[in-house]
């Protein structure tokens, strides 16, 4: 129902944001090219999903509390 959907909109947008502070953080930690072309791909990539899932959380499910 509405209330899973904004929740799992909730965590998932949560996990993106964790995932992206990873991706800075391997990217400053390393020297191997492949990690910093991923990094740089999940950062771009998930910084969309985060915009796009947060855009529905608020058209779709504002009156929905949010997840702890």
């Amino acid at each position: 129902g509405k209330t899973y959907d904004a929740h799992f909109l909730d965590k998932m947008s949560k996990h993106h944001i964790d995932g992206i502070e990873m991706a800075k953080m391997a990217q400053s930690k390393t020297s191997n090219k492949q990690i910093i072309e991923m990094s740089q791909k999940m950062i771009k990539d998930q910084k969309e999903e985060v915009q796009q899932m947060q855009k529905w959380r608020k058209d779709l499910y504002s009156g929905v509390p949010k997840s702890s």
